[in-house]
């Protein structure tokens, strides 16, 4: 039997939002979230607990991970297809069991400090966050097919969370599956520039958010518009300056998914400070 996985407690700066169901926070902030991308992967190794715990004390309103199956089919957070650019292995993480990946070691290339913290299983995280009180952004990773989608949701029904996760994916087809197999669960759709056909596939997959690139909806003006007009969210990816977050925040997006969390909810502290006369 593999290890069992370390307990970490988030501990936030700010109240929740999450004691509503998540629509309900998305839709009555009074400014865009802070979407913390894979935690808060400045301070701490991307996607692992400690990250995780870091972007809640920084005050994340959400917290966004990548999730991929082991080969015995158990929901694990990892943004790429192999265990080579964050951990000690090498691979894909797909070729492993749950119970060899306990023993990977994914955070010494971050910093001899996290040595040891392993790949949490999305089990883990819901976890984490649920005691939190802090929705997550899940963002299934190809490859991905029907019955792996079904585990990943089940994850999410077994936790309690089914009303604080936001699923999303690039994939048309992947969001479809998680539509069949919870549909109670909000979707969202990723996309690097705002489709053409936003309004048919909204309908089809029952969207409630569609999340573009950054860069391209900066160069799109009507684009946040559009979406706002179909009754979608809208939390653009990846953004990390505070000119990119004025000029979004301008077009009224909903959150921000950046990798720096505490500076973001500093910066938009500063923003709503009045102006001395």
């Amino acid at each position: 039997m593999p290890a069992p996985e370390p307990v970490l407690t988030a501990q936030r700066t700010r109240p929740s939002l999450a004691a509503r169901p998540l629509l309900d926070t998305l839709d009555s902030a009074p400014g865009p979230l802070v979407v913390a991308h894979r935690g808060d992967p400045t301070s701490a190794p991307e996607n692992t607990l400690p990250a995780l715990a870091r972007a809640v004390a920084f005050g994340a309103d959400m917290v966004e991970v990548d999730v991929r199956l082991t080969a015995d089919g158990v929901p694990v957070l990892l943004h790429d297809a192999t265990l080579d650019r964050t951990t000690t292995a090498r691979g894909p993480v797909g070729a492993l069991t749950s119970e060899q990946l306990a023993h990977v070691d994914a955070g010494s290339r971050f910093g001899t400090a996290f040595a040891g913290t392993p790949v949490p299983t999305l089990a883990a995280a819901l976890r984490l966050l649920r005691e939190a009180g802090v929705p997550m952004l899940l963002e299934l990773k190809p490859p991905m097919d029907r019955v792996a989608v079904s585990r990943v949701l089940r994850e999410v029904r077994l936790a309690g969370m089914g009303e604080q996760v936001l699923v999303q994916s690039f994939d048309r087809a992947v969001v479809a599956w998680a539509r069949q197999a919870e549909p109670g669960v909000a979707r969202g759709l990723l996309v690097t520039r705002v489709p053409r056909d936003a309004a048919e596939v909204a309908t089809g997959l029952g969207l409630v958010a569609c999340n573009p690139a950054a860069l391209p909806l900066l160069a799109d003006r009507p684009g946040v518009e559009r979406l706002r007009a179909l009754g979608l969210r809208v939390l653009p990816y990846t953004v990390n300056t505070p000119r990119s977050w004025d000029g979004l925040h301008r077009r009224g997006v909903t959150g921000l998914i950046t990798d720096r969390p505490g500076h973001l909810r500093a910066w938009l502290a500063q923003r709503a400070q009045p102006r001395a006369r």
